[in-house]
């Protein structure tokens, strides 16, 4: 506008966006939001009236926790002590049932255990030597989510071919609305250790060496 030195925007025919530029994939991710239900008088559609009958979380909690001591007269003796515990979580926050669904399942999975020998060398030398191994992990998935043939949706197949997971629905955001789709991906740490320590007496003197080996593996896909 030679006049006032800025663009004006001129609105649309009838303040509606042309189908003509409207994305396709986003008209067809919408659609996978539920219809709108009836609106009372005076009031916005969408606004009042949500139910979310399917909106629910279910959590699950699993814990082992064992010691078993073995002793070989009175020169040996072994401990070995597992653990596991397993939390899982199944949920649906969005009130979406299948495609589209704001939830899935989730977990986190802990086990290991530990092994400890003592070894009475002779009455002034002990040696003690501890194995062990620890296991955490995160897994993420949404059933409802996967095996979803994406280029229905919109998306070229070139690039649906190169998504790392090409028949998952995904997650999507939108401004001031609840998000729909899920994640899925996995993490992991493993941890291997070997540690110990020996212990020596010689006359009023005490000498003590150790040490400490670990192994750590993390993987995230």
């Amino acid at each position: 506008s030679p006049t006032y030195g800025h663009y004006i925007r001129n609105p649309f025919p009838g303040n509606i966006i042309p189908p003509g530029q409207l994305n396709p994939v986003a008209m067809a991710i919408a659609k996978v939001f539920p219809d709108v239900g009836s609106t009372p008088a005076g009031e916005r559609p969408g606004t009042q009236n949500l139910n979310l009958p399917n909106n629910y979380f279910n959590w699950h909690f699993r814990n082992f926790l064992g010691r078993f001591d073995l002793a070989v007269g009175d020169k040996y003796k072994f401990y070995l002590s597992p653990y596991y515990n397993h939390f899982t979580e199944v949920s649906n926050a969005g009130g979406i049932v299948g495609v589209g669904e704001n939830g899935g399942t989730f977990g986190r999975l802990a086990k290991g255990f530990l092994v400890d020998f003592i070894d009475a060398v002779n009455p002034t030398t002990v040696l003690n030597v501890r194995y062990g191994y620890t296991f955490f992990g995160i897994p993420w998935t949404s059933p409802a989510n996967t095996g979803i043939d994406l280029t229905k949706y919109g998306f070229p197949s070139s690039f649906v071919s190169d998504l790392q997971q090409p028949t998952f629905f995904g997650r999507y955001f939108f401004q001031n609305y609840s998000p729909i789709g899920w994640f899925r991906n996995t993490q992991n740490t493993g941890t291997y250790s070997i540690e110990g320590d020996i212990a020596k007496t010689a006359g009023k003197h005490n000498v003590r060496a150790g040490w400490d080996i670990r192994l750590t593996h993390f993987t995230f896909v």
